[in-house]
Formats: structure tokens, sequence, C-alpha cells
């Protein structure tokens, strides 16, 4: 039976999603001329974030290879699909993100850059037996090798994966502490200066990869809700600045 509403969610969560990864990673790439097949940052030496996003993904392949071989392809198609979205796109790479913007190409940046490099190519080999076009393009873009389809189909590298850092990423107590505690603290201090007795708010709140807030947007409240103090601002729009120039660079040069 067709689906037209899980015809959506592959195009949302895994088809775009994909291509949303490829395309920021391909932005900052190409601002900062960076091939990262011109270095290598030996496995032990990247940052636990890497290790764990490796481990992860080795993982995925593992599995994708043992479901292969007794047809469970539905599966198969929902483990890769659940890997880009949750552990890629909204774990790994919003954790990153300073990485990227760093000015400077550090050997965490260097890591970053295989990390995220290595993943996607070897994604496009998972998912070409069931997305050949996309996986094709991305495969040949990132490459420039003939085609993904005469690649050999990905392996896992067993020595990457490391289920005690899985698990402490998994149920990291002192993160989740430090969040609420973050959030709580702030929305405390905020609604006794800012907001007016028995008004409601709605919160929209950025976390950064330690736990800090990093911007904030309030509205209601019928208080002072001008969201970020000025230096916050002045730093979210440096921020916004930095990107705008990347972006215009990067279509310069395409």
């Amino acid at each position: 039976r067709f689906d037209v509403d899980g015809l959506k969610e592959v195009q949302s969560k895994f088809l775009g999603t994909m291509k949303n990864v490829y395309n920021f990673f391909t932005l900052y790439a190409n601002t900062d001329e960076v091939n990262p097949k011109d270095f290598f940052v030996d496995y032990k030496n990247r940052p636990e974030l890497d290790r764990w996003i490796l481990s992860k993904f080795n993982n995925l392949k593992k599995e994708v290879e043992e479901n292969l071989e007794i047809f469970e392809l539905n599966k198969t198609v929902r483990m890769i699909q659940d890997f880009i979205n949750e552990d890629l796109s909204n774990w790994y790479i919003r954790r990153s993100r300073r990485r990227f913007w760093a000015t400077e190409l550090t050997e965490d940046k260097k890591s970053v850059y295989n990390t995220t490099y290595e993943i996607l190519t070897e994604l496009c080999g998972l998912i070409a037996p069931f997305a050949p076009y996309i996986s094709e393009e991305i495969y040949r873009n990132l490459t420039e090798e003939v085609s993904v389809h005469l690649s050999l189909y990905p392996k896992a590298n067993l020595e990457l994966i490391n289920p005690e850092l899985e698990e402490k990423m998994k149920n990291d107590p002192e993160l989740a502490k430090r969040v609420m505690a973050n959030v709580e603290n702030f929305i405390t201090t905020y609604t006794a200066t800012s907001v007016r007795p028995g008004r409601v708010c709605s919160w929209l709140i950025s976390l950064d990869e330690n736990g800090e807030i990093e911007k904030y947007r309030v509205t209601g409240g019928g208080g002072n809700i001008s969201g970020p103090t000025e230096e916050e601002q002045r730093q979210f729009e440096a921020e916004q600045a930095a990107k705008k120039k990347r972006r215009e660079e990067y279509a310069r040069l395409n």
C-alpha cells in the first residue's frame, strides 16, 4: 500500500537530513578551502564526541550487514534513518558547529572534518541500494570517484566500536543536571526581573555543547522581553554576519 505520510517522513528525516548535513559540511569545507583527504587525525587522538559518533556509525554498519543478510530491508532503512536524523544531525553536527566555525585549522577542526567526511562517504555506500540517486550525487561530489555503485559495500571497523563510551554519552548525568540547573536558574531570574506577575511566557532556549545557555527568545509575559542581553545580541549578530559571509563566498565559488 502506498503511504503518503511515510513518504513525507522519509523525505524529511532521511533524504532531506542527509542532504542538509552534506550541504553544511561542504559550505564550511569550501569556505576554508579544506580537503579532508589531505590530512588524517588518528582515531585515538580524536575528541570524545568524534569517537562516539564513529562508534555509533560502526555499530550501525555491523547491524545493517546482519539485517541485510536476512533481508530485513525495512528495518535496515529505519536504522539508517534514525542514525542520520538523531545521532548525526541532531546530536553530532549540532554539538560540533563551533568547531567548524573556528578560524584556524587546528587538530580539533581537522578531526571534525575527517570524521564528518568519513561518515558521509560511507553513508552513501550504505544507502546506495535504497536511495541510488542522492547517494551517487553526494558520493561523487565528495570523492570525485566514478560511482558509489562501483565501490565496495561499507564494512564495520570493530576496533572503533566503544560500548562504554556510547553508554556514557547516552547517560551523562552531569550534563543533564547542568542543563536543568542552568535553564531553571535562568528562567527563575528572568521571570523575577522582567515578567509581570500572573503572565505566561513561552521560552526558546539554545544551549551549547557544554549545556550552557547560548541564546534565548521569550514571548509573552508583558514585561521586558527583549531577548538576549546587549552583549549576547552583538555576539549573535557577529555570528550571523560570519555565516552570511561564508554563504556568499560559497555561492561565489560555485
